[in-house]
């Protein structure tokens, strides 16, 4: 059960966009690009495509080529991108990908994974599409002469932290790797390997980032993430389930906010650095299915269905504690950002139900 997402142009939308302080600057490195994107029909890319087409509706001249096994089912439930005439698609497996036609391309994005519980009940074709897929997307970003590629990794790679316990790039924390349960974490373990190794060896720039929990519009709410599970039942249910005693700690970052950093890091960041992205805020799982769970109450009078899942979605729409602050790999401030350089930062959990 995934929500329906906003139209790119859609005023919801357009907002969330307006209020990052980096817009500006993305565009100014996107313009004129060719960026190839992979993992371009989930969250992820639900949320990198609406500002791809923010920033070329006013002008930023992206040319975008979409990676995806089912490009048009993904079009058929978002047809204003079918009158894009700056965004191409190419249907096919990311561990098939070997070829790219048209003009050479300048930068990748990297986002190909499945997270869903089905995907993780099948542990070997999950490893190989993680493994398998970086290798072939790197392998095609070095004979087409690519500048810079971004990987998307996850929190999962540090393994089980203590309770409350913030992490960030240096903790010498990782999965176990024995465990079945680490696959994932694992797979995007060795895929900063091969970044690393392609990096020496052929000298593209690479960026690492470890993604953490997200919140907004188009999260499944009914896959392993807590957040949507919470809303999902503020919307459905009588009841908000909470499978733990509520003391696990997340920070979610807002779909736009991250959509915004990921492309910033991917033109901005230092190569061969990993970063985590995430909000530096953390919330008690408990805290967050009050605070669903509020949002349906406070509207409970309401008689339109859309505007109580908006109602429920609404304070991560505002993103006031959402923020994201970026952690800069070294701990080091981006010169010229106008004094709003990347604060190194610590982040709690990986948002998965617990």
């Amino acid at each position: 059960m995934t929500p329906a997402f906003p139209p790119p142009n859609a005023d919801l939308v357009c907002c969330a966009f307006r209020t990052l302080p980096v817009v500006d600057r993305i565009a100014c490195a996107l313009h004129g690009k060719h960026l190839l994107l992979t993992g371009g029909t989930g969250f992820f890319g639900l949320w990198i495509l609406a500002l791809l087409h923010e920033l070329n509706r006013q002008g930023a001249g992206v040319e975008v080529t979409v990676v995806s096994r089912q490009p048009e089912r993904f079009l058929a439930n978002h047809p204003v991108y079918r009158s894009c005439a700056w965004l191409h698609w190419l249907a096919c497996d990311v561990r098939e990908l070997h070829e790219l036609p048209g003009r050479p391309i300048d930068l990748v994005l990297h986002a190909a994974t499945d997270t869903s519980a089905a995907a993780n009940a099948r542990p070997l074709e999950l490893f190989d599409t993680i493994v398998g897929g970086a290798r072939r997307v790197l392998d095609l970003a070095v004979r087409g002469g690519a500048q810079r590629i971004l990987f998307t990794g996850s929190g999962a790679q540090y393994g089980s932290l203590p309770s409350h316990t913030p992490v960030d790039e240096k903790v010498m924390h990782a999965c176990a790797s024995p465990s079945i349960g680490s696959v994932y974490g694992e797979g995007k373990r060795a895929q900063e390997t091969l970044a690393t190794i392609y990096a020496q060896q052929f000298g593209i720039e690479t960026v690492l980032t470890r993604c953490f929990a997200f919140a907004g519009p188009g999260l499944p709410l009914d896959a392993h993430f807590a957040i949507g599970n919470f809303v999902r039942d503020a919307l459905h249910a009588d009841a908000i389930v909470l499978n733990s005693s509520g003391e696990a700690v997340r920070s979610y970052l807002h779909g736009a906010d991250l959509a915004a950093w990921l492309l910033f890091l991917l033109t901005e960041a230092e190569a061969g650095e990993a970063y985590n992205v995430g909000s530096d805020e953390a919330a008690w799982l408990r805290k967050s299915r009050y605070a669903c769970w509020g949002s349906r109450v406070a509207h409970a009078l309401t008689t339109c269905r859309r505007l109580a899942k908006h109602a429920c979605w609404g304070w991560m729409y505002g993103r006031s504690w959402m923020r994201p602050l970026i952690a800069w790999g070294s701990g080091r401030e981006m010169n010229g950002f106008d004094g709003m350089g990347f604060q190194h930062i610590t982040m709690y959990g990986s948002g998965v139900v617990v």
